[in-house]
């Protein structure tokens, strides 16, 4: 049978005669129907044949399906047998599995009734993993082989739930694995956040000691410990020594057994004045004296009148001295709203500070009205 070449546009036309002759009972009606038919499968267009046989009733369900099995096309394959009544499930199910495609293999084994769960989720087993520590870019970069070894886990019924947590753990994503824990009914967390630990991903090693009772807290501040940006670099907001600190003060604000003063080492080891007032200000057991010396050190006025203004035991007079040295009369005005703070000192920067930005203001708002009025003249 020659093939033919179809538009969209040709097929919608198919349609539109096939809707027209498919109420009729005469025999003109029903050799025009197998005619519309034929120019289907001369096309070869697997998703026009999963379309007139879903929307055209007493099409050909035979034929039209070997046009999706002759096109090798997994993705059709899919739809045909999960929504075209009479298909055969099993011959199309083959193109999927042939394809070794996985997302086909997973939609296949969830959606289709009569789906051979066995052999379908075989291909994830006999398939190879994409991700290993050569390649650990993004950490929202999932392997693709342990991610669909998830969603069978999570949404296939019959699914082999065992073999599918094997298949994570040995992968080096750590990202799958947290998920994994989080929504798979009885998931091996032990097993699991080794992924984070073997992976030294350090945003799910705080994740998994966050958040789940019985995770080895020690190995996985371990990670955070040991972490310097070398792998997964582009995981925080922050780069190198800072990414290294962020983790320390999220691990020891949030994870209950944390070792606090380990942790505030590495904040104060890195001369961060932003971390050094977080930690302060959130970390239960924070040295404030140890802390504060980090932000007076750096001469930031900023985070010298916030640690002043938020934490409980601050030398408030100290930290003020940082700002009045810093001569920025924003961050002295801020100031005088600081519990203890020394108010005469403090407008005496102020002061003539204030009328020399009001005389700067004064000659801008000045110039700009002269030009107004030179340009509306």
């Amino acid at each position: 049978m020659k093939k033919i070449n179809m538009s969209k546009s040709d097929f919608n036309k198919i349609l539109y005669y096939a809707r027209q002759f498919q109420d009729k009972s005469d025999s003109k009606s029903k050799e025009n129907l197998k005619k519309l038919e034929e120019l289907i499968i001369r096309s070869g267009d697997p998703s026009f044949a999963w379309e007139y046989a879903y929307k055209i009733e007493g099409a050909d369900v035979k034929a039209l399906q070997q046009v999706v099995i002759d096109s090798k096309n997994s993705e059709e394959a899919y739809f045909y047998a999960r929504d075209i009544k009479g298909a055969d499930v099993k011959a199309l199910q083959q193109v999927v599995i042939d394809s070794k495609r996985f997302s086909s293999v997973y939609f296949f084994a969830k959606d289709v009734k009569d789906a051979d769960v066995k052999a379908l989720q075989q291909v994830v087993i006999d398939a190879k993993n994409t991700r290993d520590l050569d390649n650990l870019v993004d950490y929202d970069q999932a392997d693709d082989r342990a991610l669909v070894a998830y969603q069978f886990a999570r949404d296939v019924k019959g699914a082999d739930i065992k073999t599918m947590q094997q298949i994570v753990a040995n992968s080096y994503d750590a990202g799958t694995a947290y998920v994994f824990a989080q929504h798979v009914k009885g998931a091996d967390i032990q097993a699991l956040q080794q992924v984070a630990i073997k992976s030294q991903n350090s945003v799910y090693a705080y994740r998994f000691a966050r958040d789940f009772e019985g995770a080895d807290v020690k190995a996985l501040q371990q990670v955070v410990i040991d972490f310097k940006g070398r792998i997964n670099e582009n995981i925080y907001k922050y780069k190198g020594d800072d990414a290294n600190v962020a983790a320390a003060y999220h691990f020891a604000k949030d994870v209950n057994g944390a070792d606090v003063n380990t942790l505030q080492q590495i904040v104060i080891n890195s001369k961060n004045p932003n971390f050094a007032y977080y930690f302060a200000r959130d970390v239960k057991g924070a040295d404030i004296k140890a802390l504060q010396q980090v932000v007076i050190n750096s001469k930031n006025p900023v985070a010298a009148r916030d640690f002043a203004a938020n934490v409980e035991g601050a030398d408030v007079l100290a930290l003020q001295k940082v700002v009045m040295d810093s001569n920025d009369i924003d961050a002295c005005e801020l100031f005088l709203d600081v519990k203890g703070a020394d108010v005469e000192a403090l407008n005496k920067i102020i002061g003539p500070n204030k009328k020399q930005r009001e005389n700067a203001n004064g000659l801008e708002k000045e110039f700009n009205d002269f030009v107004k009025e030179i340009e509306n003249q």
